[in-house]
């Protein structure tokens, strides 16, 4: 614990005595996790569209949807449907020291249809987007806009530009998996945020063909912050992380035993 006077406490013995054992190898529980699943308050997702039936849809925000959508229809007669989804983290908590063991991106596919096995890439957000406030109304992000002032670079995102050439992390899916998490690993994603904070601006999730015709349906609806069926089924990121510069301490017993395990890592320290 540390105090306002910048004092370690381990129960009740101050770091000068600690600081006189010797290291020891005995670690207490070294790794930390955080299950990231933010709700309607603090989750950041939309869903950006595009229809070729309805044109006012490219215009239209799905920030507070309770829907992430992620797919692309059959062209018959010109006419389709495009969908991507947008997310973001805040890992603001997560030292930029710390090194990244695991990440693990996860959603809640609730409802998909897909006759044939599809892929689904997750790409890094390059510039900011606005989440937006609506459910299918006017407003950004949208298929055209990134927020009320700034278009996409093309519509629906442009890679290189808006989000990343490359995907950092694929899985391939079918309609048959329906009622189950679909999980990516972006451990080096994630990796990259915690080094460069403000490189994190988010990531899409998008169909590796979605810019291609195609001839059957295809789409996966996954459940989004605003989700309210069941509040578990929200947008997961699980985050394992360690520190590179731990020294570890150990408390003994009358008896020799280790009692207790102390940690500290990349602070300045007061010794008295």
């Amino acid at each position: 614990m540390r105090t306002e006077e910048g004092y370690f406490l381990l129960s009740g013995i101050p770091m000068r005595e600690l600081t006189r054992m010797p290291s020891g190898t005995v670690v207490f529980d070294p790794q930390v996790v955080l299950h990231i699943q933010p709700g309607a308050i603090g989750g950041y997702d939309a869903s950006i569209i595009y229809d070729t039936a309805n044109s006012s849809a490219q215009n239209n925000n799905y920030g507070k949807s309770n829907t992430l959508y992620i797919g692309r229809s059959a062209t018959a007669n010109s006419n389709y449907l495009v969908s991507r989804s947008l997310l973001f983290f805040e890992l603001s908590g997560i030292p930029t020291t710390a090194n990244i063991d695991s990440a693990k991106l996860r959603l809640y596919c609730f409802n998909g249809n897909s006759s044939i096995a599809t892929t689904l890439d997750v790409h890094k957000m390059l510039v900011y987007w606005d989440e937006g406030v609506g459910d299918g109304t006017t407003g950004q992000a949208s298929w055209v806009k990134r927020t009320p002032s700034n278009n996409w670079g093309a519509n629906g995102g442009l890679a290189g530009t808006d989000y990343s050439s490359s995907y950092y992390a694929r899985i391939t899916k079918s309609g048959s998996d329906v009622n189950t998490w679909f999980e990516w690993d972006i451990k080096t994603l994630v990796s990259q945020w915690v080094a460069t904070p403000s490189s994190n601006l988010g990531l899409m999730v998008k169909f590796t063909d979605d810019g291609t015709a195609q001839t059957s349906n295809r789409h996966f609806l996954m459940a989004s912050s605003d989700y309210t069926t069941d509040a578990t089924k929200r947008p997961i990121l699980r985050v394992r992380y360690t520190f590179p510069d731990v020294t570890v301490y150990y408390v003994r017993d009358a008896a020799g035993n280790v009692i207790a395990t102390y940690k500290i890592h990349d602070v300045d320290c007061i010794f008295l």
